[in-house]
């Protein structure tokens, strides 16, 4: 037997090896060497495949190359179409309100990575101010309603974000106290602020423009507020923003809400100040000596504002009337009423009195007796 060399294509190396008798049944033909015994110019030359053939690009056709790129766009689109998860109907709460596609789940665009649209179903936007926009909410697990105010921009550097955390910070540091705007959670998403709070109807601002409020209505309301002023200010809190936008009602209870500028008493935190209409003076001359004080003002002009049916001057001589504590008559409204409010805008901080004391005034027992 005679062995001949015969050449094997081995991840593009040529290997000769010694040629046996026995058949190649490996091998597929086309792919096989040719010998020419006779040393011919053909002599071992490979019969390739046309298909790998320097005439023939190994790159895909264009066409199968986009309906290849179509369809990991396709797959791709489907991973990034997250399904949020349910919401489910809290049996204990009477609501009219909760979505029929809520319940059965939907595509969410922002992915799972979103708790804002993981837990809850935006329904609509219920307010905004400078730096936050507030959706009424449903939460998808308990199936109650519940606002969400988030900020408007992102908070991308440390000072922003602490100055966003004021709000968030004072409130958690309060606790609960009814005639203050609850707080649930608060969480950081793509540098926004989210905090979930309670939900409230309405706020005195809005409610003003529907009704005309009687004596009645105003001292059942300073009453709640001066508790909740009593409560903020025996925690060591000033508000520095009370005014009639940021007064809430929530089944006729009267919260005090938006603690965006809170701070402490003490002078500790740094101090910015609120809506000039409801300022005391000596908010306007930098004097944080009294800072409980100025909130008992703010609540003072908030009511003065509501009794005379008119807005407050943020400027000008009639604004400067009233921070000299020259203030108009309220008619149809009580001497004791009218004393109440002059007592809680006097110029002099020292010289208003504490919620405490606002609380044990003629006006509330008088108000308390009628009921009875």
């Amino acid at each position: 037997m005679v062995c001949i060399p015969f050449p094997m294509m081995r991840l593009g190396v040529l290997v000769f090896l010694p040629s046996h008798s026995t058949a190649d049944y490996v091998t597929p033909v086309e792919q096989q060497f040719t010998v020419d015994f006779n040393a011919s110019d053909k002599n071992a030359v490979l019969n390739v495949p046309v298909g790998l053939t320097p005439l023939r690009s190994k790159r895909p056709r264009s066409d199968e190359y986009l309906n290849q790129e179509a369809e990991n766009a396709k797959t791709l689109s489907l991973r990034q179409r997250v399904m949020s998860p349910p919401c489910f109907r809290n049996p204990f709460v009477n609501s009219d309100v909760f979505p029929e596609r809520a319940r059965q789940g939907c595509v969410s665009a922002f992915g799972s990575s979103s708790r804002y649209r993981e837990e809850f179903h935006q329904i609509k936007e219920i307010g905004r101010g400078d730096f936050s926009y507030v959706y009424k909410v449903l939460k998808r697990l308990d199936g109650c309603l519940y606002a969400v105010k988030h900020s408007n921009r992102r908070l991308l550097n440390e000072g922003d974000r602490r100055k966003a955390l004021r709000e968030v910070q004072a409130l958690s540091c309060l606790g609960y106290h009814e005639n203050v705007v609850r707080y649930f959670s608060s969480w950081f998403e793509n540098d926004f602020l989210y905090i979930q709070m309670e939900l409230c109807e309405t706020n005195l601002r809005d409610e003003s423009l529907a009704w005309t409020f009687t004596e009645k209505k105003l001292t059942e309301a300073m009453f709640q507020l001066l508790n909740a002023l009593k409560h903020l200010h025996s925690h060591g809190l000033a508000h520095l923003d009370v005014k009639p936008d940021n007064i809430y009602i929530r089944k006729g209870v009267y919260k005090i809400g938006d603690f965006g500028l809170a701070c402490r008493i003490d002078g500790a935190i740094s101090i910015e100040d609120g809506d000039s209409r409801y300022l005391p003076m000596e908010l306007i001359n930098d004097d944080h000596s009294h800072l409980d004080k100025a909130d008992m003002f703010s609540l003072g002009a908030t009511f003065y504002e509501l009794a005379r049916r008119s807005p407050l001057p943020a400027s000008g001589s009639q604004y400067q009337a009233i921070r000299q504590g020259k203030l108009a008559l309220l008619p149809g409204f009580s001497l004791v009423f009218q004393s109440l409010i002059k007592s809680l805008m006097h110029p002099a901080a020292k010289n208003r009195p504490s919620a405490a004391q606002a609380l044990k005034n003629a006006l509330f027992k008088k108000s308390s007796s009628k009921a009875l």
